[in-house]
C-alpha cells in the first residue's frame, strides 16, 4: 500500500507541474466533470488595528464542491505597510489532508500573481498546496461545501507604517486553474473542465496603524524632589526624594509629589520602603514598576521610629543579614552614594533616625537628595 501511495503521489505531483506549473485540481462530487465546479475564497485577519512592528495573522478560508489536491493562491498585501514575518510567514495548514509549502520568491514577481494593476503598491505571498496521501483509499484531497480555515501566515506591520494596509486575493489573477480529478483513488483521472470553475472572492481586509505613542515619563511635581535612581549592581529602579515633612507633619499625600506624562499610575496608599508605583502607558499596558524608599523607614512599615533605629543598631553590629533595600533605607546620612553596602551604615544614620523620631530635628533632616545625579 505504501508503494501504491508513493506512486500515486509522484504521478499527481508530475501532473500538477505540467499544468502551468503548480496547478489547481479537484473532482466533482458525482465523479464526473459537470462544469459547475466552484470555490469560495476568503480571508480574515486577527486584528483590525496594530502598532508598527506588530504581527498580523492572515487566515485563508476555502469552500469547494470537488476534491482539491493541488492548488496555488496569491495573497496580495500593501508593500508600504506590511512585510512577511519571516521567510515563509510562519506558514501553517490546519487541515490534515493538505501539506502547505510556500511558493517560490521569484513567483511573487510574476505578473500572473501580481496583476499589473496592483504591482506598484502590492507584494504577494503565494501558497502551493500538495495533497498528502493520508486517506486509506487514495489521495488525501480537500473537499468542503462549507468554508474551512485552510492555512495561515503572518505579516508584520512595518516600523514606518502609517494609515491603512490591505490584504486580499485578486480575482483578476491568472493563477487559478480549472483542472479536476474524477477519482481520489486514481491520480491519473484528471481532467480540464470545458467550463471554467466559478470562483467567489471575499472582500479585502484592512489593518490601521496606531500612531506611535510616547513612553510615559515620571517626574517630580512642582516644588518637590522625587527622583528615579538605581544602585550599583541592582537593576531595580527606585523612587526617592519624598518630602517627609509634608507627609508626616502636614498629613500630605506623597502621591501628589510626582506626576506622569503620557500615561497613568497606580501607587500604594501609604508611602513605605518597599512600596510600589506602577506606571501604565497610554494604551493601558504596564510600562514600569518602581519601588519606593522612605529613608529611615528600615522595617518598611511606613513610619520612622525607634524600631527603625534598632534595626540600624543590629546592622552596625552585624546581628542581622539585612536585604539591600533595608540597607538603602538605613543609609540616611549625606555620605550615601550609589554604591551602598552594609559598611555604609554607621552611628550617624542611627542618630538621624533617633533625632527625627524625638523631634530634635525636623523630618526633612533625613537627607532625601544626597544620591549623586
Amino acid at each position: 500500500m505504501k508503494k501504491t501511495m508513493k506512486k500515486l503521489f509522484a504521478v499527481l505531483v508530475s501532473a500538477a507541474l505540467l499544468v502551468s506549473c503548480f496547478a489547481f485540481t479537484g473532482t466533482a462530487l458525482n465523479g464526473t466533470p459537470t462544469g459547475t465546479e466552484a470555490m469560495t475564497i476568503g480571508l480574515t485577519l486577527d486584528k483590525a488595528e496594530a502598532n508598527p512592528g506588530d504581527t498580523v495573522t492572515v487566515t485563508v478560508r476555502l469552500a469547494n464542491n470537488y476534491n482539491a489536491v493541488t492548488m496555488r493562491w496569491p495573497v496580495l498585501f500593501s508593500k508600504a505597510f506590511f512585510e512577511l514575518d519571516g521567510e515563509d510567514g510562519s506558514l501553517a495548514a490546519p487541515i490534515n489532508t493538505v501539506v502547505a509549502v510556500p511558493g517560490s520568491a521569484s513567483a511573487t514577481t510574476n505578473a500572473e500573481f501580481v496583476p499589473a494593476a496592483y504591482a506598484a503598491d502590492y507584494d504577494a505571498f503565494t501558497i502551493q498546496w500538495l495533497a498528502g496521501g493520508t486517506l486509506a483509499d487514495g489521495v488525501g484531497a480537500f473537499n468542503s461545501a462549507e468554508a474551512v480555515d485552510c492555512f495561515t501566515f503572518n505579516l508584520k506591520v512595518k516600523a514606518d507604517a502609517t494609515g491603512t494596509g490591505s490584504v486580499f486575493i485578486p480575482a483578476d489573477s491568472d493563477a487559478f486553474y480549472y483542472t479536476g480529478i474524477n477519482d481520489t483513488a486514481n491520480a491519473l483521472s484528471s481532467y480540464t473542465s470545458a467550463t471554467p470553475f466559478s470562483f467567489t472572492f471575499g472582500d479585502a481586509q484592512t489593518v490601521t496603524a496606531i500612531a506611535a505613542q510616547a513612553d510615559p515619563v515620571l517626574t517630580a511635581a512642582d516644588g518637590f524632589d522625587v527622583r528615579i535612581v538605581t544602585f550599583d549592581g541592582d537593576d531595580t529602579e527606585y523612587l526617592i526624594g519624598f518630602d517627609v515633612d509634608e507627609i508626616f507633619d502636614n498629613g500630605g499625600d506623597y502621591r501628589d509629589q510626582f506626576v506622569v506624562t503620557d500615561g497613568t499610575y497606580v501607587a500604594d496608599d501609604v508611602l513605605t520602603t518597599g512600596g510600589t508605583v506602577t506606571v501604565y502607558d497610554s494604551k493601558g499596558d504596564v510600562y514600569k514598576t518602581y519601588t519606593t524608599i522612605l529613608f529611615g523607614d528600615v522595617d518598611g512599615e511606613g513610619s520612622i521610629d525607634v524600631n527603625d533605629a534598632s534595626e540600624i543598631i543590629y546592622m552596625m553590629d552585624y546581628f542581622t543579614e539585612p536585604t539591600l533595600l533595608e540597607i538603602y533605607a538605613a543609609d540616611t546620612s549625606p555620605d550615601m552614594e550609589t554604591e551602598v553596602d552594609l559598611t555604609s551604615i554607621d552611628s550617624t544614620d542611627y542618630s538621624m533616625v533617633i533625632y527625627a523620631n524625638d523631634y530634635f530635628v525636623p523630618w526633612s533632616a533625613l537627607s532625601q537628595t544626597h544620591i549623586p545625579e
